[in-house]
């Protein structure tokens, strides 16, 4: 009788710390969903109350507190508003996204984008000593015009970049006036270039607010937007490269596209130094396009691409949230856009 009781009583003890257990389980399992909808909401800014209730309409965001660049802006494409943003109207290095200006500019000024230049041999002696990035292309290659744009901005070519600028304005100086000028157009206020490649000068400064605008012009133009959002290409046959010189862009498309909802459509990086890691892009989140433009991001040239890290997390948090809109039925009405004038 003594074993039975110790075994009842074992038995009973067993079942009141299951039970404790289950409860335990049960508020853990309400907490963590509280906490997830809590940080969720904190990243959906809430914009006006709705007419007769006191539900807010949100706006899509993301939260850009814990990413690596010191500087970043996203907006949503069709519209033009701005859902997030950190230092975007303080001045920057924008170091190769430069070569973005530099392309329109060319696209706009050059007639036959089939005719064929010569890379000059000048050009490289102050390219090695600047440890520039370059296309590949040779000193007397005769290259057509699109080539060398799409040298430009998927290997981030500055051998195209000064041949180009020489052969529209005669020379990088005459060039980068042109630069201002297009800015001046685009109400790139606080922008100013003395260079077609983005090679470092204190001079050379921008606002992420700024590119924004010259993105979203550029994209316009469908000659820059059939090379933005390209990932690779082939040349045509050259002296230095008689099968054709091969140019893949800059951006590691695996890492930013980590997940299936994320379709990244295409951008320019940007590094020196003073800059930091850099990029502007834009990607397709669950069926709408996003602008994003991020600066001065620790790294170097060869190292872990934070910029593209940072662009991998932003536009999985849009995915994340525009599926939190769906499943919990929260109107959306964007933020106002801090670009209109």
């Amino acid at each position: 009788m003594r074993v039975f009781s110790l075994e009842k009583t074992a038995g009973f003890v067993r079942i009141e710390i299951m039970k404790h257990l289950i409860e335990f389980l049960r508020n853990l399992s309400v907490v963590l969903v509280i906490a997830f909808v809590t940080v969720a909401a904190a990243s959906l800014i809430p914009v006006e109350k709705a007419k007769g209730s006191d539900t807010f309409l949100y706006a899509l965001s993301a939260d850009l507190s814990h990413i690596h660049s010191q500087y970043a802006l996203l907006e949503e494409m069709e519209s033009g508003k701005i859902l997030a943003s950190k230092n975007m109207q303080d001045a920057i290095y924008p170091a190769s996204m430069t070569k973005m200006m530099t392309a329109i500019v060319i696209i706009e000024h050059v007639e036959d984008l089939n005719e064929k230049i010569i890379i000059p041999e000048d050009i490289y002696p102050y390219l090695y000593e600047q440890d520039a990035s370059v296309a590949g292309f040779q000193a007397y290659d005769e290259v057509p015009i699109i080539d060398l744009l799409y040298g430009i901005l998927l290997p981030s070519g500055a051998e195209c970049s000064i041949t180009l600028a020489n052969y529209v304005a005669g020379s990088e100086e005459a060039f980068a006036q042109l630069m201002n000028e297009k800015a001046q157009e685009l109400n790139m206020n606080h922008t100013h270039f003395v260079n077609s490649t983005g090679l470092h000068d204190d001079a050379q400064m921008t606002t992420l607010e700024d590119l924004a605008y010259l993105v979203r012009y550029a994209l316009k133009n469908e000659t820059f937007k059939q090379i933005f959002t390209s990932s690779e290409y082939l040349s045509q046959p050259t002296q230095s490269h008689p099968q054709g010189l091969f140019m893949r862009s800059t951006i590691n498309r695996i890492i930013i596209e980590k997940e299936n909802r994320v379709d990244f459509l295409g951008g320019k990086t940007g590094y020196t130094g003073e800059a930091g890691q850099c990029m502007a892009s834009f990607a397709e989140v669950d069926g709408n396009e996003y602008l994003l433009i991020t600066a001065k991001a620790d790294g170097a040239a060869v190292s872990m691409p934070y910029h593209m890290i940072d662009a991998e997390s932003i536009y999985e948090q849009i995915g994340i949230y525009k599926a939190y809109y769906e499943d919990m039925h929260v109107d959306e009405k964007p933020v106002s856009s801090l670009h209109e004038k």
